[in-house]
């Protein structure tokens, strides 16, 4: 902070009485009271303290209990847009996790843009870090996204009708995966071991005729013939 308020030309004094102040006024029981009283003379600082008031009077109203909301006169966001109250989202379970949201009031950078002044509140969501905190925190239940069947594609001509039946077993909550293209059967079948699934499905244009698909059980090493009615009932979840 020093380094940086001297760089825009303060005095050194005014420095020095600056991170004093923000220095007290962290170590103080109720920041607020403490900017308030040291700003009593001050009709900007009063104002401002004014509207925060009413914001936290806000939060109240609205049922938040009592410390959910807290004055940090020391926070400071990375842009210099903002126009009025900023404030971070944090949780109290997790030491050092930081910041999981946070944004401000930024009434002149619609205007930047459009020509038209929009008074404007928002915030960045930080997604990793939030997941983070719940995985931490075990709120977060891991499920098995490891398709159970892999759909071949014999050829081109049949690979809108594979990817057909890909879409009737997804609909009916079984995890399935296309191969991405036509190729040799046998890499495709070498793709679906690495993959971990347990069938393959193969409608070739044989199949595609009688109405049928060829199923193969790679936990079993058995291969058979169904019907596309059948199929699902054959590859459910037992």
């Amino acid at each position: 902070m020093e380094k940086e308020l001297a760089k825009r030309g303060f005095s050194t004094e005014t420095v020095k009485r600056t991170v004093e102040f923000f220095a007290t006024a962290a170590e103080s029981q109720d920041p607020l009271t403490f900017v308030e009283d040291k700003l009593a003379d001050n009709e900007l600082g009063k104002l401002g303290l004014q509207e925060l008031k009413e914001l936290l009077g806000y939060c109240e109203e609205l049922g938040l209990k009592r410390g959910a909301v807290e004055f940090d006169p020391l926070m400071v966001r990375g842009l210099d847009y903002y126009t009025g109250p900023i404030f971070e989202a944090v949780t109290d379970r997790l030491e050092r996790m930081g910041s999981l949201a946070g944004g401000g009031r930024y009434d002149g950078l619609i205007g930047m843009f459009s020509g038209q002044q929009v008074p404007a509140v928002g915030a960045t969501v930080g997604l990793d870090r939030i997941f983070t905190a719940l995985e931490q925190l075990n709120l977060v239940t891991r499920r098995n996204t490891r398709a159970r069947v892999l759909v071949a594609i014999f050829d081109e001509a049949t690979a809108g009708e594979a990817r057909k039946i890909a879409g009737e077993l997804r609909a009916s909550d079984i995890r399935t995966a296309v191969f991405p293209e036509p190729d040799k059967l046998r890499k495709q079948f070498r793709y679906a071991d690495r993959l971990g699934v347990r069938y393959v499905v193969l409608a070739g244009p044989d199949e595609l005729n009688r109405g049928t698909v060829t199923l193969k059980d790679l936990e079993k090493g058995e291969q058979r013939e169904v019907t596309r009615g059948e199929l699902v009932g054959e590859v459910r979840d037992q």
